[in-house]
């Protein structure tokens, strides 16, 4: 094993093969860039990084889909805000002066401490 190897633990499990279907609580075992084995309660090999992922959902090809990546830069304002202060300071104040160039640096950065 190297120490790429990635156990994945108690995920709500979306396998997408119908002969495994839905695990809730389930484990998936990561080796390299493959996966190598789906089930609950996978033996971890020596060397491998085992992840808890209690209350989250795992499936082959999905990345964390929710990223306000262009907001980078402003990271960190507004944790204590009501919904409707977020919009205003994000999106009315500073998202519609925001150039291309601006948003792509915010993207580029999320993505490299990422």
């Amino acid at each position: 094993m190297s120490s790429e190897d990635l156990l994945f633990r108690n995920a709500t499990v979306l396998s997408m093969d119908p002969a495994i279907g839905v695990l809730d609580g389930g484990d998936v075992l990561v080796r390299g860039t493959r996966i190598e084995q789906v089930g609950h309660h996978l033996s971890a090999p020596p060397d491998t990084t085992v992840i808890d992922s209690t209350g989250g959902i795992l499936m082959p090809g999905m990345i964390d889909t929710h990223r306000h990546m262009w907001q980078t830069a402003l990271r960190g304002f507004g944790a204590d805000w009501t919904l409707s202060q977020y919009f205003v300071f994000y999106y009315l104040n500073w998202g519609k002066i925001f150039r291309p160039q601006d948003v792509y640096a915010g993207n580029l950065l999320a993505a490299v401490e990422g």
